[in-house]
């Protein structure tokens, strides 16, 4: 895909965790929108059949906490869009070098860094959420994303790379699943009572 590329000048757009409820729909609006996708997930198979495109798809293996594995599948991209997920339970450990390693990858390409990520940092807010709403995170989960996000800022603060930041609430839909799916959609779906679903864990959690 590289030489194709250089022949016709089309940028590449490297997706990292594309197998993922995420990443895999961000997969399909790019090759939608006709740009050359390089998706990245573990094996370098496991991608939904719906989101191939012969001749603009390449698949290609990495782990996503591999800075050295992901930044060879990152050569040559325009941007890379960080939408690799860790379970819950291991955030704390698995998310920072997923970080690290996507950050280092994009700077090396001279890439913009596009992260995935969600409003857990807000905390518990009563409005409208926007670029300036501050962080007040009321969980363990929401002081790393934080945390995470001041790191990402930071590195673009010392031009080691253009970073953008998405930001989306509780995620729904086919192929999701999601606490708003489980207790909201899902109840509904069978003729239930729907309940409001849960918060964010509480602090320390």
């Amino acid at each position: 895909m590289e030489r194709a590329r250089e022949r016709s000048g089309e940028q590449v757009h490297v997706v990292v965790g594309a197998a993922g409820a995420t990443g895999h729909r961000v997969v399909r609006e790019l090759l939608s929108a006709g740009h050359l996708v390089r998706a990245v997930t573990r094996d370098g198979r496991s991608l939904p059949v719906r989101a191939r495109s012969a001749g603009r798809l390449e698949l290609v293996a990495a782990d996503a906490a591999d800075g050295t594995g992901l930044a060879r599948a990152c050569r040559g991209a325009h941007a890379v869009h960080l939408c690799a997920m860790p379970p819950l339970p291991s955030w704390r450990r698995d998310f920072p070098p997923m970080l690290d390693a996507a950050t280092t990858a994009a700077s090396r390409a001279g890439a913009r860094l596009v992260s995935a990520d969600d409003t857990w940092l807000y905390g518990k807010v009563d409005g409208p959420m926007t670029e300036t709403t501050p962080y007040r995170p009321v969980s363990a989960h929401g002081v790393l994303r934080a945390w995470l996000a001041e790191r990402l800022l930071a590195a673009a603060a010392r031009r080691e790379v253009a970073v953008s930041i998405e930001r989306a609430g509780e995620l729904y839909g086919p192929g999701v699943r999601s606490m708003i799916a489980g207790h909201v959609f899902g109840a509904a779906s069978r003729g239930r009572r729907v309940h409001r679903a849960p918060c964010a864990p509480a602090a320390g959690s």
